[in-house]
């Protein structure tokens, strides 16, 4: 019987590498631009809540050690940065969510993908990689939230829509981003206010360039 290799980096929480250069390219020169996200705003307004984890870096060695196409360009680490910067977007402009969840969904949604193609259960395993992070305990966080972000993940691929305000977000930030390949967006398949009022402008969206700073990233969340 095979090794499951993201079980084994669970295990062995090997150090994280320096993602690939491809993930600093885009595929597509299209026109873009940085959508810019207030560094303070209603994303950050109120008490801050809990963070889901007991340590940030150590959630980022099993994660990196454990997904399988950090060399991507079009679904490696700079992606995973543009939906969290989207997703600020989307919080600064007063779409409701759980923004820890949110903050986890960015980071493990599409960290197991297999290539750059359909792949259409990548979401599945990202859910299994949630489950194999929470049994580790490097993830923490009640069943009724867990169960959220389950359904975040597993159908984040599937073209639907969502009245549930965290996964509605989850699922409009990273369509937000689907500009970097040059389709256009669809309003159509957004669940936010925003995010279809972003979905019918003109201009592709850039949300991000280059790999994510985590840590800078959940200041900007508020956790």
């Amino acid at each position: 019987m095979g090794t499951d290799p993201g079980h084994s980096a669970l295990n062995r929480r090997a150090p994280i590498g320096e993602p690939d250069e491809l993930t600093a390219k885009a595929v597509r020169h299209v026109p873009t631009h940085i959508a810019a996200v207030p560094s303070r705003g209603r994303a950050e307004a109120g008490p801050a809540p809990a963070a889901l984890w007991h340590d940030l870096d150590e959630l980022l060695e099993a994660v990196y050690s454990s997904a399988t196409k950090l060399g991507s360009a079009i679904h490696g680490p700079e992606h995973w940065h543009s939906v969290a910067v989207a997703a600020l977007h989307l919080l600064a402009a007063g779409e409701p969510a759980d923004r820890p969840l949110v903050f986890v969904f960015a980071l493990l949604h599409d960290a197991r993908r297999l290539d750059d193609g359909a792949d259409p259960e990548h979401g599945p395993r990202a859910a299994e990689l949630l489950h194999r992070l929470r049994e580790h305990g490097l993830l923490d966080m009640p069943d009724l939230r867990a169960a959220h972000l389950d359904e975040a993940l597993r159908a984040h691929t599937r073209g639907e829509v969502s009245e549930n305000p965290t996964i509605a977000l989850c699922w409009d930030a990273d369509r937000l981003d689907i500009g970097r390949v040059g389709y256009a967006l669809d309003p159509a398949f957004f669940s936010t206010a925003t995010g279809r009022t972003l979905a019918a402008g003109d201009e592709p969206l850039r949300w991000a360039q280059g790999p994510p700073d985590w840590h800078e990233l959940a200041r900007r969340f508020g956790i």
